[in-house]
């Protein structure tokens, strides 16, 4: 939190003192079609540590998350966990959302550590979905709702026009998910996606049922047999 702060500061002071830093800003770090296309591949890591220069809401939103729900998830899965999940959730969320920018042809910049902010959210509400906290200081709620509040809330803001990286945010929740969710196994994934698929459609979890043959040998029952 420290660190995205003092980014911050130091950014808008160089802004000050020497305007044309800013294009380092704008060009070396933040991310964009035009940075990667360049060969900046780093912008993909340092644009989290940067966040809009107009104003503090966007930096307090994400220090308040980072504070929230960062701190829980390192005690309790330790420093080289948050590590990976922080690298994880930031390169996704900003390949996601140059992907999503490639396809409408859109070449704005995108600054904003909140792919990890989102992933810190849904780890949190994944692994503690009982948990009862106060949204917004105030209403109370599970944490199991974090989630599709998070992402209603952001296609809300997409939809008013809001300048919100929404696959970023997305992007951040993908990689939560498969580190926290689905324990980093990329089988457990599948599987899991195959149940949710299963649940969605309205269809029983795939299972098949075996009969044993007194005296003789387990067999696979025919098609008919099968759940």
């Amino acid at each position: 939190m420290a660190t995205l702060v003092g980014v911050h500061v130091l950014v808008l002071v160089a802004g000050r003192v020497w305007p044309p830093s800013l294009r380092v800003y704008t060009q070396d770090l933040a991310l964009s079609l035009g940075a990667l296309a360049s060969g900046k591949v780093w912008t993909l890591l340092t644009y989290a540590g940067l966040h809009d220069l107009q104003g503090l809401g966007h930096l307090l939103l994400n220090v308040l998350a980072l504070g929230f729900f960062g701190g829980p998830f390192e005690q309790r899965y330790g420093s080289k966990a948050y590590l990976r999940l922080a690298l994880a959730a930031v390169v996704t969320g900003g390949a996601a959302q140059m992907l999503w920018q490639l396809l409408v042809g859109d070449g704005a910049f995108v600054v904003g550590a909140s792919a990890l902010t989102m992933a810190l959210v849904g780890a949190f509400a994944w692994a503690n979905p009982g948990a009862e906290i106060l949204l917004f200081f105030a209403i109370r709620m599970q944490a199991r709702w974090l989630v599709p509040l998070s992402i209603g809330l952001d296609v809300l803001s997409a939809l008013a026009g809001s300048d919100v990286a929404l696959f970023a945010h997305l992007g951040g929740l993908a990689a939560a998910w498969f580190l926290v969710a689905a324990g980093g196994q990329p089988r457990t994934a599948w599987l899991r996606l195959r149940l949710l698929a299963a649940k969605l459609a309205g269809k029983p979890p795939p299972s098949q049922r075996f009969r044993v043959v007194e005296g003789g040998k387990a067999r696979r029952p025919p098609p008919k047999e099968w759940n």
